[in-house]
């Protein structure tokens, strides 16, 4: 039966690539391209890239900061190990000047520990400021040991050893009664009133006090408050009374220089 071609037949759909010899159709190079990205996952792709590039960037400011602190923290340690030496030897400086009686020597290299602290106080600090309120106490500057005491006592207002000091501090500068406020060293206290009324002349009032100053257990003020009474009632007239006292003093603390010349001196009266 014969095909013929005619206007009612359709035309074969063109094909988008040739047929090969064995009739099989190839594809073109157009056919096997990929296909566009539409615009919400390229959107979705290139925040995800923003996400990973931030978090690399995260992690090596991270790493930078650390790297910093290690480096600065390791300048810090060193320099106070170099700071923390410095200040342990002035101090052993101004010890040993101290001993050798060098006070002005050893306030100097004691303000130079100090002074190397800033407004730190530690324990090599505290050390500094007792060891330089007792060169200023011993150089007779009672005011410049006062002013050491009370930045210890700042720091530990409740240290009977910093109590004691401005308390002989206070005494030396004829404050007593700000000295017996502190209740640390009163036996002392009124022995120096004791003596202070004595060279006045007021030797009822010098008797009072050292019976005051006997309230208060004080080893240290008991020998001279022993040695003041004697005293007074030498100076009041009563030889036998005074040498009464002064023998009860040998018997008690043993002899010394003066006590020995005032027992002689009483015998002949």
């Amino acid at each position: 039966m014969d095909m013929k071609t005619g206007a009612g037949m359709e035309a074969p759909a063109e094909s988008s690539g040739s047929v090969d010899g064995y009739g099989y159709e190839r594809r073109t190079n157009a056919a096997r391209q990929p296909q566009t990205l539409d615009g919400p996952r390229r959107r979705a792709i290139a925040a995800r890239r923003r996400k990973r590039r931030r978090q690399r960037r995260l992690i090596l400011c991270g790493f930078f900061l650390l790297l910093a602190l290690f480096i600065v923290g390791g300048i810090f340690g060193v320099n106070h190990y170099r700071n923390t030496r410095a200040k342990q030897a002035l101090i052993e400086q101004g010890i040993t000047a101290i001993e050798q009686e060098s006070y002005e020597a050893a306030i100097d290299y004691l303000d130079q520990a100090v002074g190397k602290a800033g407004r730190r106080i530690g324990k090599l600090e505290t050390d500094a400021l007792l060891y330089r309120a007792e060169a200023e106490y011993q150089q007779g500057d009672y005011a410049a040991a006062l002013h050491s005491y009370g930045l210890l006592l700042k720091q530990d207002s409740k240290n009977v050893l910093y109590q004691k000091g401005a308390a002989l501090c206070l005494m030396e500068t004829g404050d007593y009664a700000a000295a017996l406020e502190y209740q640390v060293a009163n036996g002392q206290v009124y022995n120096r009133m004791a003596r202070d009324q004595i060279q006045a002349g007021q030797y009822d009032e010098a008797l009072a006090s050292i019976e005051q100053g006997r309230t208060f257990e004080d080893e240290t003020a008991a020998r001279d408050l022993d040695y003041n009474e004697a005293v007074i009632w030498e100076y009041k007239g009563d030889f036998a009374k005074a040498l009464q006292l002064f023998e009860t003093y040998v018997d008690k603390y043993g002899a010394d220089e003066n006590v020995s010349r005032e027992i002689t001196f009483l015998k002949t009266r």
